[in-house]
């Protein structure tokens, strides 16, 4: 997602800007959609060329995503970012415990066990 303050600033030809139509679809909703697998696979299916694959715009905007209503869209966002932030835990807790088994195999190295 670009940020508001990177609204009409210059990017590469390479991409194909979709902008969320707030009436219809909120952008985080989109994103999420966009960044599934299924949709990635569907684009990637589109591509053409050898040494730059690309998918045209035309193709990429014909590309059809479930459309939930606004309301259930919200959910869908909240069910995610909480998701996302557990996620996030998580992989804090990872690597706290692998620091702390790296720093008890140090100690082991180190004689201090």
């Amino acid at each position: 997602m670009v940020p508001p303050s990177l609204d009409g600033e210059i990017a590469s030809t390479g991409f194909g800007v979709l902008r969320a139509d707030e009436s219809r679809v909120l952008p985080e909703f989109l994103f999420a959609v966009v960044s599934d697998q299924r949709f990635v696979d569907t684009a990637n299916d589109l591509t053409t060329g050898a040494s730059y694959p690309a998918i045209t715009e035309t193709l990429l905007f014909d590309l059809r995503i479930p459309l939930p209503p606004l309301d259930e869209q919200r959910q869908i966002i909240a069910e995610l970012q909480t998701c996302e932030l557990q996620i996030e835990r998580a992989q804090a807790s990872i690597e706290e415990n692998r620091a702390r088994v790296q720093s008890t195999i140090d100690g082991v190295w180190n004689g201090s066990s």
